[in-house]
C-alpha cells in the first residue's frame, strides 16, 4: 500500500484516507494515519481535519506569523496582530533591515542611513544603541525576538520567518504585484533605489 512506503519513508508524514470502503479504516488506524473520511467527504470534514494538523503544527513550534507590509506603509503584524513601536527610529531601524532582505548591516551603515545629514560619533552611536534596544525590546514583547540575527557588529533578519509583501513581488506573486503602486516603504528617502527597481519590474 502507498499510505505505508510513504510512512516508512516519512514516519511523521500526515496522510488523511478519504475512501468508499470502510474496510480500510482498521489499516489505516494500525499505521497511524491522520484521518479518515468516508465519501463524499464535505469542506467542513475536511477543513477539520486540515486545522488539526497545521493547528497541533503550530502548538508544537510555537511559531508566531510574522507578516510585514512594505507597500503603502511599513508595518508588521504578529498573529495578525499590529506592532507598535514607542519610538519611530526602532520602526525605521526595523523597515531597513526587511529592506536589506536577510543581509546584515552594520553599526556605521545603519547610522548613516537613519541620519543621513549627522555625524558617527559616540553621540549618535550611543542613540543607535537605545533605539536598538527599544525594537529588541518590542519584538521580544510580541514573541518575536528571534527575527533579529545580531552579529559582533552587525544586524539582520531572519527572512525564514516572515510573509512580506515585497518579498512576494520579487517571486511575482500576483496578489503582491497588484498590490503594488510606486509605493514601496514610502515614508523612508534610502528607500527610493529599491523603489525605482520595483517600479522597472512592474
Amino acid at each position: 500500500m502507498l499510505a505505508k512506503q510513504l510512512k516508512d519513508i516519512k514516519p511523521d508524514i500526515h496522510i488523511i484516507f478519504v475512501t468508499s470502503f470502510v474496510k480500510y479504516a482498521l489499516p489505516a488506524i494500525q499505521m497511524h494515519a491522520t484521518g479518515y473520511l468516508m465519501k463524499p467527504a464535505n469542506p467542513v470534514e475536511i477543513s477539520r481535519e486540515l486545522t488539526f494538523i497545521y493547528g497541533e503544527r503550530a502548538k508544537a513550534t510555537n511559531e508566531k506569523n510574522i507578516r510585514i507590509q512594505t507597500f503603502g506603509g511599513f508595518a508588521i503584524f504578529v498573529d495578525d496582530k499590529l506592532l507598535t513601536f514607542k519610538r519611530q527610529k526602532a520602526k525605521e531601524l526595523l523597515a531597513c533591515l526587511v529592506d536589506r532582505q536577510g543581509a546584515d548591516i552594520t553599526t556605521k551603515m545603519a547610522c548613516a542611513l537613519l541620519w543621513e545629514d549627522e555625524s558617527y560619533d559616540r553621540k549618535l552611536l550611543n542613540y543607535f544603541q537605545s533605539i536598538l534596544l527599544e525594537l529588541r525590546k518590542t519584538l521580544r514583547k510580541a514573541g518575536v525576538e528571534e527575527l533579529l540575527i545580531r552579529g559582533r557588529n552587525s544586524l539582520a533578519i531572519d527572512v525564514s520567518k516572515i510573509d512580506c509583501d515585497s518579498y512576494n513581488f520579487i517571486k511575482g506573486d500576483p496578489i503582491a504585484v497588484n498590490a503594488y503602486q510606486g509605493n514601496y516603504l514610502s515614508d523612508y528617502s534610502w528607500a527610493e533605489l529599491m523603489n525605482g527597481a520595483f517600479n522597472e519590474k512592474n
